[in-house]
């Protein structure tokens, strides 16, 4: 353990501000179906299948069938066998193409066989072990017990989603083999978001929770989009060395310019792709033709985004790596410190487990005398924690904070982030059970340098005055999603813009409550351009009182969705503003059934 701890360790390149992603399902609640994980495994001794086997937790975590849980594990498995066949030297095609078509070619035989399993006689097709490699006899073994499980409209989906993969695996060994030179990125990025079998991924789902999303749902254009937009974010930003810093690399080449600048629009890349993919996965959900299995497949397939963001891509971990330190143990196997949260440390990351309580965080940190600042905390899937008590750090600071899915946890103390006060810049609280609290808005006012605040599936009722502090106009991001909020008090958000941050956008996201009444004052602090969320509430009014301040900085708008509003008469100060109407972003249903977008000058003309 260096004795170096003085300040965090300095980058060569900067960071650039604001990588922080704005998915609600940042987290992927892999946790839950672990002891699946380790029943399919029974083989923790071969520590690269054990990891591989991890992709399955990240992207079918909802999956409750051992066997199918177990059939993709093993197709995740030979996804990889396949991949490594084609890219390294001791493959069977290291890249080179006449292997590459001979194999591949294979696998094209495959889909054929599944589509047609017996030949003119109405007999099995009989293949030797001697003309397919054993890999591809493996991969129709499982590609089989994936298709039986479909109906006639999921084979031939199937069937042309692989198909498409496998054309992709190819086109990239073609461009590697040839060195081939892209003059553009997406033309780079075609092949690859074919080849790193993203949409397969998705498209697993089905058969992972037993869905059967309709095939006029599936081509449905906003699912297309909804598709296409994961498929680009996965594929640019999949495998932190792999992909991302190739990106980055290929950025710096093609357009000649420096690492910073090709990581400063990498991180616009990304946080643009979010935004068009939550406003996509909203719009599925709130469409009155969305059957119960294509909303749940949206739902799991941005889980699968999130869990997969979480630990591969360029939004965490370019804000993470740093130098790796070790807090003080009291065994040899530090992932199961007795009663400690010095059980796992990785890129300055303390992660506490489910055995952990208030009292031994407290004293596990009140132990630390050296090390004072660190770049994460994060408690998960904890069952005994009750409370996050003042001063639970002693004078331990840091940058980020994330508790998870700890359901025993209802409160925290006014000063438990007293030591982060000038550190923390990142909070996130959700899936809990905390309750409205002045304690809690306390806490988290004093953290001056908060640039997100996340408390999202809470039991949170109310939003107390002046609950972000005055000195906190660093804040960008403000997510209370999925709580019991009904009301917004006058003065709930009164931010204050100082030093040019009237010129920062602040997103506030308010989704999934009950809110029906918000007071005229709410949101009369806000002097900055909003995107205001208030999608699937109670609200029936919006009055002009309440929004139209918040309306008139560019580029501000208000997301609706899921509202029954008074539109006639209640909404004219919209629709009579060429610019406010813009703005109102839904689409929002009116309380007769209506959506505002149809109304016309008739409807309004009874109005004053």
């Amino acid at each position: 353990m260096s004795n170096d701890y003085a300040s965090p360790a300095q980058r060569k390149y900067s960071v650039p501000e604001g990588v922080v992603s704005i998915l609600s399902y940042e987290r992927n609640p892999q946790h839950g179906i672990q002891p699946l994980t380790a029943r399919a495994q029974q083989w923790q001794q071969f520590k690269r299948i054990s990891g591989t086997t991890e992709f399955t937790d990240y992207f079918w975590p909802f999956c409750t069938d051992p066997d199918r849980y177990e059939i993709l594990i093993k197709l995740i498995l030979n996804l990889f066998v396949l991949d490594d066949h084609m890219e390294t030297p001791y493959g069977d095609i290291d890249r080179r193409m006449p292997e590459a078509e001979t194999i591949f070619g294979q696998l094209y035989r495959v889909y054929d066989k599944l589509l047609q399993p017996t030949d003119r006689a109405d007999q099995p097709e009989y293949v030797s072990f001697h003309a397919w490699k054993p890999y591809v006899l493996g991969a129709y073994a499982i590609y089989d017990k994936v298709f039986t499980a479909y109906n006639d409209v999921q084979k031939h989906r199937f069937i042309d989603i692989w198909r498409s993969w496998t054309d992709g695996m190819v086109g990239e060994c073609a461009h590697l083999q040839h060195n081939k030179q892209f003059d553009n990125l997406d033309e780079f990025f075609e092949v690859r978001e074919k080849s790193v079998a993203i949409l397969m991924i998705y498209h697993l789902i089905e058969y992972a929770e037993n869905l059967f999303v309709p095939e006029l749902e599936w081509r449905n254009p906003t699912v297309q989009q909804l598709l296409k937009q994961l498929s680009q974010a996965n594929g640019r930003g999949d495998k932190g060395p792999s992909a991302v810093y190739n990106s980055v690399a290929v950025l710096t080449q093609m357009q000649n310019i420096s690492l910073t600048e090709s990581m400063t629009h990498w991180s616009n890349e990304f946080k643009n792709l979010e935004t068009i993919i939550v406003e996509l996965s909203d719009e599925i959900l709130a469409a009155d033709w969305a059957s119960p299995d294509i909303r749940r497949f949206v739902r799991s397939a941005m889980y699968a985004t999130g869990g997969h963001w979480k630990v591969s891509t360029m939004l965490d971990r370019i804000a993470s790596y740093d130098n790796v330190v070790t807090l003080p143990s009291t065994t040899s196997n530090p992932c199961h410190v007795d009663n400690t949260c010095n059980c796992t440390v990785d890129e300055i990351e303390v992660i506490c487990g489910d055995e952990i309580t208030d009292t031994s965080i407290k004293r596990t940190f009140n132990e630390i005398k050296m090390k004072k600042y660190l770049d994460a905390f994060e408690l998960y899937d904890n069952h005994l924690i009750t409370g996050l008590p003042d001063y639970i750090f002693y004078d331990v600071s840091f940058k980020t904070m994330n508790v998870f899915n700890v359901k025993t946890l209802t409160m925290v103390g006014e000063n438990a982030f007293a030591s982060s006060v000038n550190t923390t810049t990142s909070l996130r609280i959700s899936s809990c059970s905390l309750k409205s609290s002045e304690s809690l808005f306390k806490a988290i006012s004093q953290l001056v340098r908060l640039t997100s605040v996340n408390l999202s599936d809470n039991q949170l009722e109310e939003i107390p005055d002046n609950a972000f502090g005055p000195n906190q106009h660093l804040l960008t991001m403000v997510i209370l999603d999925r709580n019991r909020l009904k009301i917004l008090a006058d003065n709930s958000f009164t931010l204050q813009s100082v030093n040019g941050s009237q010129y920062n956008p602040l997103r506030i996201s308010l989704k999934l409550n009950q809110i029906a009444q918000i007071g005229d004052q709410a949101f009369a602090g806000l002097d900055r351009p909003v995107t205001l969320d208030l999608s699937f509430n109670n609200l029936t009014q919006l009055t002009a009182k309440t929004f139209a301040h918040l309306l008139s900085y560019e580029p501000s708008k208000i997301i609706v969705k899921g509202n029954h509003v008074n539109c006639i008469c209640g909404l004219k100060w919209v629709y009579v503003n060429s610019t406010m109407k813009p703005k109102m972003s839904g689409p929002l249903r009116c309380d007769d059934k209506r959506y505002f977008s149809s109304l016309t000058d008739t409807d309004f003309k009874n109005c004053t």
